[in-house]
């Protein structure tokens, strides 16, 4: 009977030694898999802060272009009304559309 005893007490100790290499072996996985996740969530993180950078810049490129045009028109506007003026006043007159106008404000609203 005490052989048998012992056998269990080792088949138990052996048992023990097992589940703890078990949840040893678990424990590692598992700090192992929280690692890939987060090195993932950083990855997937820079992925996103790339394209909105890129985003970014291709947006301020186009307000540039945009700027640069209304700026354009602008210029264009205002010496249309500088000419107008300018004709008007020292001109004795400008001729807008075929009509002729002495007033610059007459002009200008042409």
């Amino acid at each position: 009977m005490s052989n048998l005893a012992q056998e269990d007490r080792e088949k138990e100790k052996k048992r023990k030694l097992m589940l703890i290499v078990l949840t040893f072996v678990l424990i590692i996985a598992a700090f192992a898999s929280i690692g890939a996740y987060h090195k993932h969530q950083e990855r997937v993180a820079a992925e996103q802060k790339k394209k909105a950078e890129q985003k970014y810049k291709e947006n301020l490129s186009s307000v540039y272009d945009q700027m640069v045009a209304a700026g354009s028109m602008m210029e264009d506007i205002i010496n249309g009304y500088t000419e107008v003026w300018h004709a008007a006043i020292w001109n004795n007159g400008a001729t807008i559309d075929g009509q002729r106008y002495t007033d610059f404000n007459m002009a200008l609203a042409a």
